[in-house]
């Protein structure tokens, strides 16, 4: 009976195979359809879908390190074109990720890799390592919360020495520690195309803000950098604010959600009277106060660059809020200034808002706003 059913498919005619595709996703037409036969193939490659496809988003599939391995078959031998390829969460580990590595390695179309999620830790790293040094297209590589670890960052950090593509550097919760930041450093001395590197939660210390910054120092392509919810402290900031003194590439520093106090706003307000390229300035969830609030506005007195100051949950109240305005009243370049879930009065809110009127260009958040992404 089943031989009955696949010789029946086999020879159905090509508009109704069409039809039976449109109720099917992309990965069961890649890896379940495919293969089947010769005749299959023919339909599936001249399946309009198909044809058409670049965008292959395969997020919470399961697949697996199986699943990988017959993805990679597949696109090493299909005709799509790929540029962007979403695996975040299919825990495809090491092994699935050296399947794909292999083909990846020559392939001419993928842009954008996503492997959020995988379980890969520091083999898996030195395969996508591998990718790095022969690729010449990728562009983007998302390897949020896996467990490269130190030295998965180091096999990175050595490709990244000889990469000319790659733009973008997701590394967020990977346990790299300042060791993992240090090697991150020493490729950032070489490279010249790396314009994004998103360290959040990665343990890196007040020692690997350090190694970063030395970096810094030479590097002149670098105009992202986040180094959230990596217990940098004071001293650690004192690093950062000094390097900002002297690049001239970084547009967007996010430290949010650190061990910041007064004295490290100190240090960013002095660079911000410096600096003639900085943006964008995120220090929510740390603990600036008012005097750290005092040195921050300071800063914006003479700053002619930042647009946009995020210093929610930071321990500022009314004594604070007023130092802002009385800067803001001079400081026409701030375009957003967020002083979410601080300890501000009604009153002081009602004089910021008649700041508002006076400063048309500028924008104050006060109050908690949902789904707010830091």
């Amino acid at each position: 009976m089943c031989d009955r059913i696949i010789s029946s498919i086999l020879t159905l005619p090509v508009e109704i195979v069409y039809r039976i595709l449109d109720h099917l996703d992309n990965f069961n037409i890649l890896c379940s359809i495919r293969d089947v036969c010769t005749r299959i193939n023919t339909i599936v490659d001249s399946y309009h879908r198909y044809q058409t496809l670049t965008t292959l988003d395969l997020r919470y599939k399961s697949i697996g390190p199986q699943g990988a391995q017959h993805l990679a078959s597949v696109l090493q031998q299909s005709k799509i074109t790929l540029t962007m390829l979403n695996l975040s969460n299919n825990q495809i580990g090491d092994q699935g990720v050296q399947c794909l590595a292999n083909i990846l390695q020559y392939n001419k179309t993928i842009t954008t890799l996503n492997l959020h999620y995988n379980q890969i830790g520091p083999q898996g790293a030195e395969h996508l390592a591998n990718v790095l040094q022969q690729n010449k297209t990728l562009t983007t590589l998302n390897l949020h919360y896996n467990q490269i670890g130190p030295q998965g960052a180091e096999h990175l950090a050595n490709a990244l020495q000889q990469n000319k593509i790659l733009t973008i550097l997701d590394l967020r919760s990977n346990e790299i520690g300042s060791q993992g930041a240090k090697h991150l450093a020493n490729a950032l001395e070489q490279n010249k195309t790396l314009i994004t590197l998103d360290l959040y939660n990665n343990q890196i210390g007040s020692q690997g803000v350090k190694h970063l910054t030395n970096a810094l120092q030479q590097n002149n392509t670098l105009t992202t950098l986040k180094l959230a919810a990596n217990q940098i402290d004071d001293h650690g900031v004192q690093y950062l604010a000094n390097a900002l003194q002297q690049n001239k590439t970084i547009i967007t520093l996010n430290i949010y959600n650190n061990r910041i106090g007064s004295r490290g706003a100190q240090h960013l307000a002095n660079a911000l009277q410096q600096n003639k390229t900085l943006t964008s300035l995120n220090l929510a969830s740390n603990q600036i106060g008012d005097q750290g609030a005092e040195h921050l506005a300071n800063g914006l007195r003479q700053n002619k660059t930042l647009i946009s100051l995020t210093l929610m949950s930071n321990q500022i109240d009314d004594q604070g809020a007023e130092h802002f305005i009385n800067a803001l009243e001079q400081n026409k370049t701030l375009i957003t200034l967020d002083l979410e879930y601080n300890d501000i009065s009604d009153q002081e809110k009602q004089r910021i808002k008649e700041l508002l009127c006076i400063n048309h260009g500028l924008t104050v958040s006060l109050e908690y706003k949902k789904d707010k992404r830091l």
